[in-house]
């Protein structure tokens, strides 16, 4: 267990790293040439809980819609960003956020891409506890096999990626949600295929 703790600290370090010195480039809505547009069609609710916030332009934009919204974002200087956009924030990963409250969509969207493999499935699990009945997940992962330590933006600065095949993915999120559906989307930039999802909970 000590292990396991030990290895998460290190990839938050590395990550929060990357992420505290590169904040400008993620205050931004991921994918928005169908994100936006798919959560209007499926509808978010009025809580919402965005794991991994970036410095919260779509957190933004979601307030902007009428929504509450709840931020998780583990690096600092992205949360501080976040919360001078006026959501609340709690600077922190999914790992370590505890709460008995329950909303109404939960996004993750190139966040649960630095959770370990081992990990997921537990994560996920924790996420459905997080959603009302129906409530709504948006999430997505990078396409592929394999995890560990990569620069695939050729920055010099190594981020933890876990990648997964539809298989993999549909075994672990079928057990708490039914999928709505699903997208390939290519990001040039980190020459990688993403899976954005939309699912209900079961």
């Amino acid at each position: 267990m000590q292990d396991v703790l030990a290895f998460k600290q290190m990839i938050d370090n590395v990550n929060n790293k990357f992420y505290n010195e590169s904040g400008d480039s993620f205050d931004k809505i991921p994918f928005d040439a169908i994100l936006p547009e798919l959560l209007l069609r499926y509808g978010v609710g009025h809580e919402v809980l965005e794991i991994g916030s970036g410095a919260g332009a779509l957190a933004a934009w979601l307030v902007q819609q009428g929504c509450q919204v709840t931020c998780l974002e583990p690096a600092q200087e992205l949360a501080t960003k976040a919360a001078e956009k006026g959501v609340k924030v709690y600077s922190t990963t999914i790992q370590d956020f505890h709460t008995d409250y329950q909303y109404d969509s939960v996004i993750a969207i190139s966040s649960l891409i630095h959770v370990p493999k081992a990990d997921l499935p537990l994560q996920i699990q924790k996420i459905s506890h997080l959603l009302k009945p129906q409530g709504k997940f948006f999430v997505s992962f990078i396409e592929g096999e394999g995890e560990g330590f990569e620069d695939p933006t050729q920055m010099g600065k190594l981020r933890y990626f876990a990648k997964w095949t539809n298989s993999e993915l549909d075994s672990i999120l079928s057990q708490y949600f039914v999928l709505l559906e699903n997208h390939k989307i290519y990001n040039k930039k980190m020459d990688r295929t993403f899976i954005l999802s939309v699912a209900s909970r079961a």
